[in-house]
Protein backbone atom coordinates (compact mmCIF):
# COMPACT_ATOMS: atom_id res chain seq x y z
CA UNK A 1 0.00 0.00 0.00
CA UNK A 2 1.58 3.59 -1.25
CA UNK A 3 1.99 5.94 1.71
CA UNK A 4 2.49 9.79 1.21
CA UNK A 5 4.93 11.86 2.68
CA UNK A 6 3.86 15.58 2.29
CA UNK A 7 6.14 18.32 2.49
CA UNK A 8 4.30 21.32 3.21
CA UNK A 9 0.75 22.44 4.70
CA UNK A 10 0.51 25.33 3.17
CA UNK A 11 -2.89 25.48 0.78
CA UNK A 12 -1.37 22.88 -1.85
CA UNK A 13 -0.41 20.78 0.27
CA UNK A 14 -3.83 20.40 2.84
CA UNK A 15 -6.03 19.98 -0.65
CA UNK A 16 -3.76 17.41 -1.33
CA UNK A 17 -4.07 15.61 1.80
CA UNK A 18 -7.52 16.25 1.94
CA UNK A 19 -7.87 14.48 -1.44
CA UNK A 20 -5.87 11.26 -0.33
CA UNK A 21 -7.60 11.39 3.13
CA UNK A 22 -10.76 11.28 0.82
CA UNK A 23 -9.88 8.39 -1.21
CA UNK A 24 -8.13 6.72 1.45
CA UNK A 25 -4.76 6.86 0.68
CA UNK A 26 -2.20 6.71 3.65
CA UNK A 27 -0.16 10.46 3.97
CA UNK A 28 1.76 11.99 6.34
CA UNK A 29 1.58 15.73 6.13
CA UNK A 30 4.48 17.81 7.45
CA UNK A 31 5.02 21.54 8.35
CA UNK A 32 8.31 23.59 9.19
CA UNK A 33 5.96 25.88 11.16
CA UNK A 34 6.19 25.24 14.97
CA UNK A 35 2.19 25.36 15.36
CA UNK A 36 -1.19 26.15 13.42
CA UNK A 37 -1.67 29.17 14.52
CA UNK A 38 2.25 30.68 13.98
CA UNK A 39 2.49 32.64 10.84
CA UNK A 40 5.57 32.96 8.39
CA UNK A 41 3.89 36.50 7.95
CA UNK A 42 1.99 38.36 10.15
CA UNK A 43 0.38 39.92 6.96
CA UNK A 44 -2.56 37.71 5.73
CA UNK A 45 -3.07 37.52 1.70
CA UNK A 46 -6.02 37.47 -0.19
CA UNK A 47 -6.23 34.53 -2.82
CA UNK A 48 -8.47 34.02 -5.94
CA UNK A 49 -9.80 30.39 -6.32
CA UNK A 50 -10.77 30.66 -9.86
CA UNK A 51 -10.80 27.56 -12.46
CA UNK A 52 -9.42 25.37 -9.16
CA UNK A 53 -12.41 26.07 -7.50
CA UNK A 54 -15.03 23.15 -9.27
CA UNK A 55 -12.44 20.69 -8.14
CA UNK A 56 -12.70 21.46 -5.04
CA UNK A 57 -15.73 19.12 -4.89
CA UNK A 58 -13.42 16.28 -5.78
CA UNK A 59 -11.23 16.88 -3.02
CA UNK A 60 -13.05 18.32 -0.20
CA UNK A 61 -15.44 16.61 2.08
CA UNK A 62 -18.88 17.69 1.65
CA UNK A 63 -18.80 19.59 5.58
CA UNK A 64 -15.90 21.49 4.23
CA UNK A 65 -17.03 22.36 0.93
CA UNK A 66 -20.37 24.25 2.77
CA UNK A 67 -18.20 25.94 4.64
CA UNK A 68 -15.88 27.62 2.05
CA UNK A 69 -18.21 30.53 1.65
CA UNK A 70 -17.03 31.14 6.01
CA UNK A 71 -13.15 31.85 4.12
CA UNK A 72 -14.22 34.58 1.82
CA UNK A 73 -13.09 38.03 1.99
CA UNK A 74 -16.59 39.17 1.85
CA UNK A 75 -18.62 36.08 3.38
CA UNK A 76 -21.73 38.04 2.05
CA UNK A 77 -20.40 38.02 -1.45
CA UNK A 78 -22.66 35.30 -4.06
CA UNK A 79 -20.42 33.54 -6.78
CA UNK A 80 -21.33 33.75 -9.48
CA UNK A 81 -23.05 31.37 -11.88
CA UNK A 82 -20.76 30.53 -15.23
CA UNK A 83 -22.01 31.99 -17.95
CA UNK A 84 -22.95 35.36 -16.06
CA UNK A 85 -21.65 39.08 -17.66
CA UNK A 86 -19.85 42.26 -16.89
CA UNK A 87 -21.12 44.56 -18.97
CA UNK A 88 -18.75 47.33 -20.04
CA UNK A 89 -20.17 50.98 -20.74
CA UNK A 90 -19.19 53.78 -23.19
CA UNK A 91 -19.31 56.26 -19.93
CA UNK A 92 -20.19 59.54 -22.34
CA UNK A 93 -23.20 57.70 -24.26
CA UNK A 94 -24.10 55.05 -21.69
CA UNK A 95 -23.69 52.61 -24.79
CA UNK A 96 -23.07 49.32 -23.78
CA UNK A 97 -19.42 48.12 -25.39
CA UNK A 98 -19.44 44.74 -24.81
CA UNK A 99 -19.78 41.77 -21.79
CA UNK A 100 -16.96 40.39 -20.18
CA UNK A 101 -17.90 37.01 -19.41
CA UNK A 102 -17.24 36.41 -15.51
CA UNK A 103 -14.72 33.41 -14.57
CA UNK A 104 -16.17 32.05 -11.45
CA UNK A 105 -14.42 33.27 -8.73
CA UNK A 106 -14.05 33.38 -4.59
CA UNK A 107 -11.76 35.16 -2.89
CA UNK A 108 -10.63 33.85 0.01
CA UNK A 109 -8.25 35.04 3.05
CA UNK A 110 -5.23 32.67 2.89
CA UNK A 111 -5.21 32.24 6.11
CA UNK A 112 -8.56 30.96 7.33
CA UNK A 113 -9.27 28.85 3.48
CA UNK A 114 -5.55 27.41 5.08
CA UNK A 115 -7.32 26.89 8.55
CA UNK A 116 -10.68 25.00 6.65
CA UNK A 117 -8.37 22.76 4.77
CA UNK A 118 -6.13 21.67 7.75
CA UNK A 119 -9.59 20.61 9.60
CA UNK A 120 -9.81 16.78 10.57
CA UNK A 121 -6.07 16.32 9.50
CA UNK A 122 -3.09 15.44 11.80
CA UNK A 123 -0.36 17.87 10.90
CA UNK A 124 2.90 17.16 11.87
CA UNK A 125 4.30 20.83 13.05
CA UNK A 126 7.75 21.45 13.95
CA UNK A 127 8.96 19.48 11.03
CA UNK A 128 11.84 21.02 8.72
CA UNK A 129 12.69 18.41 6.17
CA UNK A 130 16.85 18.10 5.89
CA UNK A 131 17.31 15.50 3.69
CA UNK A 132 15.49 12.71 1.54
CA UNK A 133 17.02 9.07 1.07
CA UNK A 134 16.26 6.05 -0.82
CA UNK A 135 15.78 3.19 1.46
CA UNK A 136 15.00 0.24 -1.32
CA UNK A 137 13.16 0.55 -4.67
CA UNK A 138 10.11 1.12 -3.24
CA UNK A 139 10.87 3.93 -0.06
CA UNK A 140 11.99 6.85 0.68
CA UNK A 141 12.97 8.45 4.17
CA UNK A 142 12.77 12.14 4.85
CA UNK A 143 14.42 13.32 7.62
CA UNK A 144 14.01 16.62 9.60
CA UNK A 145 15.93 19.16 11.67
CA UNK A 146 13.86 18.30 15.14
CA UNK A 147 15.83 14.43 14.76
CA UNK A 148 12.24 12.61 13.09
CA UNK A 149 12.22 10.11 10.52
CA UNK A 150 9.57 8.95 8.21
CA UNK A 151 9.52 6.50 5.54
CA UNK A 152 7.09 6.25 2.91
CA UNK A 153 6.63 5.36 -0.90
CA UNK A 154 6.42 9.02 -2.60
CA UNK A 155 7.38 12.11 -1.41
CA UNK A 156 5.63 15.53 -2.83
CA UNK A 157 6.66 18.95 -1.76
CA UNK A 158 4.17 21.38 -1.85
CA UNK A 159 6.62 23.67 0.44
CA UNK A 160 6.48 26.89 -1.31
CA UNK A 161 8.55 28.97 -3.76
CA UNK A 162 11.80 28.03 -1.88
CA UNK A 163 10.89 24.26 -1.51
CA UNK A 164 13.59 22.52 0.59
CA UNK A 165 12.23 19.19 -0.97
CA UNK A 166 12.77 20.53 -4.34
CA UNK A 167 16.23 21.98 -3.40
CA UNK A 168 17.18 18.26 -1.93
CA UNK A 169 15.85 16.40 -4.90
CA UNK A 170 17.30 18.54 -7.66
CA UNK A 171 20.88 19.49 -5.95
CA UNK A 172 22.48 17.92 -8.60
CA UNK A 173 20.78 19.51 -11.65
CA UNK A 174 21.31 23.55 -11.98
CA UNK A 175 18.55 23.24 -14.13
CA UNK A 176 16.12 22.22 -12.08
CA UNK A 177 17.48 25.07 -9.77
CA UNK A 178 14.81 27.67 -8.75
CA UNK A 179 15.43 31.40 -10.00
CA UNK A 180 12.97 34.20 -10.02
CA UNK A 181 11.00 35.44 -13.00
CA UNK A 182 11.83 39.11 -14.21
CA UNK A 183 7.93 40.11 -13.49
CA UNK A 184 6.63 42.02 -10.85
CA UNK A 185 3.51 43.66 -9.44
CA UNK A 186 2.14 46.44 -7.97
CA UNK A 187 -1.21 47.37 -6.47
CA UNK A 188 -2.38 50.45 -6.05
CA UNK A 189 -5.53 52.85 -4.37
CA UNK A 190 -6.70 55.30 -6.35
CA UNK A 191 -8.92 57.87 -4.98
CA UNK A 192 -10.01 60.43 -7.48
CA UNK A 193 -12.24 64.17 -6.82
CA UNK A 194 -15.66 64.18 -6.92
CA UNK A 195 -16.26 65.85 -10.67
Amino acid sequence: MPHVLIIGAGCVGLLLAQGLKRQGVPFTIFEAEESATQARNERDWGMSVQWGLSLLGSLLPADLLDRLQEVSVDPHHVVPEEGNVMPVYNVETGERIKNVPFVQMLRVSRRKFRALLAAGLDIKYNHHLTEITNQDNDHIQAAFSNGQKAIGTLVTGADGANSTLRNLASSSSPLAAATRLPYGGINTTIQYPSA
